[in-house]
């Protein structure tokens, strides 16, 4: 399927979003590399739409789930709060991958970087069936914890078909450098506070 879609993809501005929604299931390694591939598959208007589309659906569907706790007049507002919260996850993931591979002078642009993370959101649309099945049975749990799972999965391949480290340099990178970025902040910003207070006071 992958490689039809390299075939009438390379060369043309098309976006075959069902192609990709079908892709993620199915074989999303080859998915998210074909994706990130500049030369086959165009970091247009159009694909960033199909992305942001996928990221927008799951928003939803995983807002649906956190509605059941809000009071009928607060719904609106939990709602948009919900989706623009899982929007800003997006961009902020998307930002992270952009700046590692600027560190790691990769070649990739932003609207990939969205491009590529946005998609990665796809099993979230599956939450809302999941919290339903959870209220009849406690495999609901178990399918809601496997989501989030396939989720991270699918996280990690997106950064490895970007910055192409390989899977555990990948995995590596993305669970071992934030946290050390958090830390090294809160020690600069204690060391910071006791250079200023000593030098005030």
């Amino acid at each position: 399927m992958m490689d039809t879609q390299q075939n009438s993809i390379k060369g043309e501005n098309q976006d075959h979003w069902l192609d990709i929604f079908f892709g993620i299931f199915v074989n999303p390694i080859r998915t998210f590399n074909f994706i990130s591939d500049p030369e086959i598959y165009s970091a247009s208007l159009n694909a960033l739409l199909g992305s942001m589309l996928a990221v927008l659906t799951a928003a939803v569907a995983d807002s649906c789930v956190n509605l059941a706790s809000s009071a009928a007049d607060e719904l609106i507002s939990d709602f948009l709060l919900s989706v623009l919260v899982d929007l800003f996850a997006w961009f902020v993931i998307a930002t992270f991958a952009r700046l590692l591979a600027a560190v790691s002078n990769k070649n990739t642009s932003a609207r990939s970087c969205l491009i590529v993370t946005g998609w990665s959101f796809i099993p979230l649309i599956l939450k809302a069936p999941a919290a339903c099945l959870s209220n009849v049975s406690i495999f609901g749990d178990f399918i809601s914890v496997a989501i989030s799972l396939w989720f991270i999965v699918l996280m990690l391949f997106s950064f490895d078909s970007l910055l192409k480290f390989g899977k555990l340099k990948t995995l590596a990178f993305v669970l071992v450098l934030p946290p050390c970025l958090f830390f090294s902040y809160v020690i600069s910003i204690i060391f910071a506070n006791k250079f200023i207070i000593d030098g005030f006071f």
